[in-house]
């Protein structure tokens, strides 16, 4: 994009039992640290309206947001957006002040009016959505943390994007899920956390037959950064120096199974390899690898220092080094690095 802006404004409002937002800010839902499943630190801020409630251990929060969509020009080179829409509700639960349990739903529809059937905070949306007419993009995931162990976290997280349980094990393409575990620990080292986490993120994943219903805001997605028929081994460490001081070391592993395209950029075979792709009936096979297709692999190492002198006041130095292997564009060696 030649565009980015991540500017947030918003007013909310609490109480004793619940609280409620409205505007335009970057929000985070998932259990992992370098991913999140549901909404993650790849897609930029948009609008919303959230109700959260909580009543002793359970925690209940609901949100319906407008996404942009992938821009059209119409005549006299007047760009359009189709209306498009997210819906969200999570239950948690503490059980037994050692493991937090939760269920989560999202739906994605576009080109029409906001749908009340996902308005209303408490639906089925899976129910809603197929009651519907089945032409929206529903979503289900569950998530599991624990700190049974001292000093450390584990954590696991399942989003079904869909699902035939009769095909299961024979890579048929309509299952695509998300797979992610991880752990944390504070206590391996003096004063650092250390952080181990795998991805899996199967092909199709957050695409949708019907354009523009596809789980992504301006045309990025919204939970995972990773693209479909992806995986990814993530570690970290991070070392507080002081109170205001931290150093920070992060290595990401991935791997990505590529659709094969012509000269034009037209899809040959089609892996399940882009959120903007879904499978053509015609064209594409009904069986779908995990990482099948040309393969990328890289490696990217990110050490990052952060101060805060003053509170709410960061200052940030951070170096990448990026390490990627392509079957097809042969290897790339590049350096980043930003002060903010």
């Amino acid at each position: 994009k030649d565009f980015f802006d991540f500017s947030e404004a918003y007013v909310t409002a609490t109480w004793s039992w619940g609280s409620a937002a409205l505007g335009r800010e970057k929000r985070i839902m998932g259990s992992g640290i370098s991913n999140q499943l549901l909404l993650g630190t790849n897609a930029q801020p948009f609008d919303a309206v959230s109700l959260a409630a909580h009543a002793g251990v359970f925690r209940f929060l609901f949100l319906h947001g407008s996404l942009l969509s992938q821009m059209e020009m119409r005549e006299q080179g007047r760009p359009h957006y189709d209306s498009k829409y997210v819906a969200i509700h999570r239950a948690e639960a503490d059980i037994a002040g050692a493991v937090r349990f939760g269920v989560y739903e999202s739906v994605v529809y576009s080109q029409r009016e906001m749908d009340l059937g996902y308005i209303l905070p408490v639906n089925f949306y899976k129910s809603a959505e197929h009651a519907g007419g089945d032409r929206d993009n529903p979503m289900l995931g569950f998530d599991l943390a624990t700190l049974f162990i001292p000093g450390t976290q584990l954590y696991g997280s399942w989003l079904i994007d869909d699902v035939d349980f009769s095909r299961i094990g024979d890579s048929f393409w309509g299952n695509k899920f998300i797979w992610q575990g991880g752990a944390m620990n504070a206590s391996l080292l003096p004063n650092t956390d250390v952080t181990v986490e795998y991805t899996r993120i199967d092909p199709y994943v957050y695409s949708h037959r019907l354009d523009g219903n596809q789980y992504a805001h301006d045309g990025d997605a919204l939970g995972v950064e990773l693209a479909p028929n992806s995986d990814e081994l993530y570690a970290a460490l991070r070392h507080w120096v002081g109170a205001t001081l931290w150093l920070q070391l992060e290595w990401h592993h991935r791997r990505h199974g590529r659709n094969v395209l012509d000269a034009a950029g037209n899809i040959i075979v089609n892996n399940g390899a882009d959120i903007a792709h879904s499978r053509d009936y015609e064209r594409d096979s009904e069986f779908a690898p995990f990482l099948a297709g040309p393969r990328d692999n890289s490696d990217i190492l990110t050490f990052s220092l952060h101060w805060e002198p003053w509170r709410n006041i960061f200052f940030r130095g951070l170096y990448r080094f990026r390490d990627l292997r392509s079957e097809l564009d042969g290897n790339v060696r590049d350096h980043f690095g930003s002060l903010g």
